[in-house]
């Protein structure tokens, strides 16, 4: 679960990703009292974060996107 104070989730709220190795889905939920989003993936096995990052807006994405590289454990 990670909490994103402040933040407004533009993308999907719910997904399954049945082809993912790690992750099987995610689900967003706001943050009634304090604000933010807050996000819960369900993983498939343990793993950790190799690595994270942002990425600015595009001409085909204007917001802002976080990226995490999951591996195994």
């Amino acid at each position: 679960m990670i909490e994103f104070k402040d933040a407004v989730w533009k993308a999907a709220k719910s997904m399954k990703l049945a082809k993912s190795p790690l992750v099987a889905s995610y689900n967003v939920y706001d943050i009634k009292d304090t604000g933010g989003a807050r996000l819960v993936i369900q993983l498939k096995a343990p793993v950790k974060i190799i690595s994270e990052s942002t990425l600015a807006p595009a001409s085909t994405t204007p917001y802002h996107r976080l990226v995490f590289d999951l591996s195994k454990i």
